[in-house]
Order: C-alpha cells, then structure tokens, then sequence
C-alpha cells in the first residue's frame, strides 16, 4: 500500500490540504479494497468556482482522476 506522503506531489500541499487528502486517501482505500489502485499525483487546484484537490491514479490498470473536497467527499 503507498503511503500518502510518498504519492508525487503530496510535498507541494500546504499543511491543512496534505491532512484533507491523507484522510481522503485512506477512506478511498477502504472503498476499493480489492482494486489495484496505483497513486500518479496530487495536486492543489485553485478553481475559479472552488479550490479542489485533484488527486491522479490508475485503478485496474485504467487511469483515472478525483476532485478531492475533503476527506469524505470526491467525484
């Protein structure tokens, strides 16, 4: 399992984002238990509309993107 502070742009967060996307991702793990879930990157995005997280990874060998609100919240 990758720890979230290993995932490639987890270092750029600041404080209060890199503890919204560690309880994010290991809510996320939980859900998909049986997937194989491969982390790309993580970044902050600064939305006209809203700030989000997205968070980029592969999931079956698919890749594949999340808006990242908080940690229990993601589309």
């Amino acid at each position: 399992m990758f720890e979230a502070e290993k995932i490639n742009g987890y270092c750029d967060l600041n404080d209060s984002q890199a503890e919204t996307f560690k309880a994010f991702w290991y809510n996320f793990l939980n859900g998909w238990e049986t997937a194989i879930i491969v982390p790309c990157q993580v970044r902050y995005v600064q939305d006209e509309d809203y700030p989000y997280i997205r968070f980029d990874f592969t999931i079956n060998g698919r890749k594949s993107w999340l808006h990242v609100l908080d940690s229990e919240t993601w589309y």
